[in-house]
């Protein structure tokens, strides 16, 4: 914490990003305005007066980047790049001398003027000495020629559902979609993420020998057939637009900051995420997943089977929003109705009484939509 660049300013409120270089900070507020903080020896926290409508910030070694919403680029600092081919991008990644522009065709260009055809990414994050890419399937891929000194490069087998990377000193970090932070790689000092505060987090950024991490729920959740869903993205910027999405397809009429379905059903079970979209770039959020549980059907308790035949069966799960039926069968292609309840989120318990013999009985439920 040399340049206090752990010190979080009290004005790095309603934060939506954050970026981290070797020994300086960067937020980017929901109103797309930036907060900067730490080493400003080359003048790399020195936010310029003319900066609006940030969609994405990078902290490099000495400088700084905004690409702003009409596919412009601002850097305070130490001069270095071009900016020009940095233009237009989605996402803007750096860290040392070395960027990365993830742009709207999927491809992937760095400061040395390599280009990388990659597909179906959500976001880059530049290393030491080559890159991480995120696919929307949730799995990391490497960018980079140079050799893999230091394990940074390593991708470990658990790294899988991730939903956001970061990078400090010769070491990657993932967050997944647990909440849980892990990393790979580094020979410098150790990261140990604070699990004992008892927090999961969903958003990560490192620095040098440091990093942030930003505190909230996981991307994932379990709710019971019935409940309501609500997922909240953040405030856009001048011209943009919301479009959510479920397993990646536009959910017709999901364009507004908040999302809410009620009365979930198990055809709600997916992977959700928000497209922030500006007139030059559109900005992929994290993926929520939510599972909803299907109607659960077993035996009522350990002595459910009793001496004349009977069977007591418990059906959990239910909607409430349709009626419930039961089947039995005792060849799994002929299903005959044996009972049928009023729409309820109570467990149902009913006696059934299969026919006398050793034939096999099977039973199954479903909600009438």
């Amino acid at each position: 914490n040399t340049y206090n660049q752990n010190v979080i300013p009290p004005n790095a409120t309603q934060v939506v990003a954050i970026a981290e270089g070797p020994s300086h900070s960067l937020a980017l507020r929901a109103d797309g305005t930036v907060v900067a903080w730490g080493d400003n020896g080359y003048g790399q926290t020195n936010v310029p007066g003319n900066i609006q409508n940030v969609i994405s910030l990078v902290a490099g070694n000495g400088y700084s980047l905004a690409l702003q919403a009409n596919g412009t680029m601002l850097r305070y600092g130490i001069s270095g790049f071009t900016l020009a081919p940095f233009y237009n991008s989605t996402q803007v990644s750096a860290r040392r001398g070395l960027a990365y522009a993830l742009k709207p065709d999927g491809s992937v260009l760095n400061s040395l003027g390599q280009t990388y055809s990659v597909s179906n990414l959500i976001s880059i994050c530049a290393g030491d000495y080559n890159a991480l890419a995120l696919s929307t399937d949730g799995s990391l891929q490497y960018l980079g020629d140079l050799p893999k000194l230091f394990g940074d490069t390593n991708i470990p087998a658990d790294a899988h559902d991730i939903v956001a990377m970061a990078a400090k000193d010769n070491e990657y970090l993932a967050l997944r979609s647990d909440g849980t932070i892990f990393n790979w790689g580094g020979t410098n000092t150790p990261l140990t993420p604070p699990a004992s505060v008892g927090h999961t987090f969903t958003s990560i950024a490192g620095g040098s020998q440091h990093f942030l991490a930003i505190s909230g729920p996981p991307w994932q959740g379990v709710h019971k057939a019935g409940d309501s869903l609500v997922l909240q993205a953040p405030p856009i910027t001048e011209n943009g637009s919301y479009q959510w999405q479920l397993n990646g397809t536009d959910i017709a009429g999901a364009t507004n900051a908040t999302l809410i379905i009620s009365n979930l059903w198990w055809y709600n079970t997916g992977s959700y995420r928000v497209l922030l979209k500006y007139p030059l770039a559109t900005i992929t959020s994290p993926a929520v997943t939510v599972s909803i549980p299907p109607l659960k059907l077993s035996l009522n308790s350990a002595n459910a089977i009793s001496p004349d035949g009977s069977v007591s069966i418990q059906l959990d799960g239910t909607t409430g929003l349709n009626p419930i039926q039961i089947y039995s069968s005792s060849n799994l292609v002929d299903w005959v109705p044996i009972y049928t309840n009023a729409p309820t989120t109570n467990t149902i318990i009913i006696t059934a009484h299969p026919p006398l013999g050793l034939s096999p009985q099977y039973y199954r439920a479903a909600e009438q939509n």
